[in-house]
């Protein structure tokens, strides 16, 4: 597979790094829950299952490009989540949760200028360079 491009549309590296946090997620979730099982036909199963989540995090995380600098990696997963968590918040009917996503929210955009500022200061570069548009993505 190819890694995306610096120049990819910022949907494109958000898709990427969601799936590949998703998958780390499964596979984890799998090596801490299956050695509960007394069943040791149950214990395999889920040790199999990991294995493969395993591949499937090395598959997703190659779309990942390997020249994006540490504060840049670091940038985008901070993005992501404001973007996901924009989206809870659009998408939440229940005032006392949404206001919760937004705070949430809120507190991934402080560590998005946190990392700007940091990309600034030591790549001496424009965060937008990085995110394409210079912010999140549309949510419908």
């Amino acid at each position: 597979r190819e890694p995306f491009g610096r120049e990819a549309a910022l949907i494109t590296k958000l898709n990427a790094m969601l799936i590949t946090a998703a998958e780390y997620q499964t596979h984890d979730y799998d090596m801490n829950i299956g050695p509960i099982f007394a069943d040791p036909v149950a214990r395999q199963l889920y040790a199999e299952i990991a294995s493969i989540e395993e591949q499937h995090v090395t598959q997703y995380g190659s779309l990942i490009n390997p020249e994006c600098s540490a504060l840049e990696q670091w940038l985008l997963h901070e993005v992501t989540e404001a973007y996901c968590y924009a989206s809870c918040a659009d998408q939440e009917s229940n005032p006392r949760l949404k206001a919760m996503w937004e705070r949430f929210l809120d507190y991934e955009l402080g560590h998005v200028t946190l990392v700007s500022d940091l990309i600034k200061q030591h790549e001496r570069r424009d965060p937008a360079e990085i995110l394409g548009d210079g912010g999140l993505p549309r949510i419908e």
